[in-house]
């Protein structure tokens, strides 16, 4: 057997691993986290918050990645055959990762954690938060920050460092701080 078949192997039986985990410590009251079959952890995967995870069907984990829900409505759902890769993800509502995307070490999240008023500190209640919403088949680069109430469109490219505040059309390449439309992607 080779290594990188002993690597598949072992990514797999982690990830299995860390399914019936994740089981047992949803029924006393931990996160809830639901993870289809084929869960493949090459690297580390944090889950936190009294939100709701749901993982699909052949989903990737390379390198550190952070999945926090703020509250016990929050979701995060990653569609089937997505890859994250470092990603730190925050909800306060809702966030959707499409199948077959690639997530590299970014940070999503849909909500500003704190309100902008300059009265913050006096007990404004929960912060504003609005869902985040990323199509299938898109690629979010190294070092990408998605902000709330953005939707990016199927087959995007979000390239490295860029700050995405406005939704990014299908097939479509951003880029840069803040991030604006380079061009389409190629075929």
């Amino acid at each position: 057997m080779t290594v990188t078949r002993v690597h598949a192997l072992l990514s797999l039986l982690r990830g299995h691993t860390a399914r019936l985990g994740w089981r047992v410590r949803s029924a006393v009251g931990g996160p809830r986290v639901v993870a289809g079959r084929g869960l493949r952890l090459r690297g580390w995967l944090s889950i936190k918050g009294p939100g709701t995870v749901v993982l699909g069907q052949h989903v990737a984990v390379g390198r550190r990645t952070v999945l926090y829900t703020c509250g016990r409505k929050a979701v995060i759902e990653i569609g089937d055959g997505a890859n994250l890769n470092g990603a730190r993800i925050t909800s306060a509502m809702r966030v959707t990762v499409g199948p077959r995307s690639l997530i590299g070490e970014s940070r999503i999240m849909d909500t500003d954690y704190h309100h902008t008023s300059r009265r913050r500190r006096e007990g404004l209640g929960p912060a504003p938060a609005r869902a985040v919403e990323i199509g299938s088949n898109a690629w979010v680069g190294a070092g990408v920050g998605i902000l709330k109430g953005v939707a990016i469109g199927d087959n995007a490219v979000i390239g490295f460092g860029a700050v995405v505040t406005k939704d990014v059309a299908p097939n479509r390449i951003v880029a840069g701080n803040p991030a604006v439309d380079v061009g389409s992607v190629p075929e």
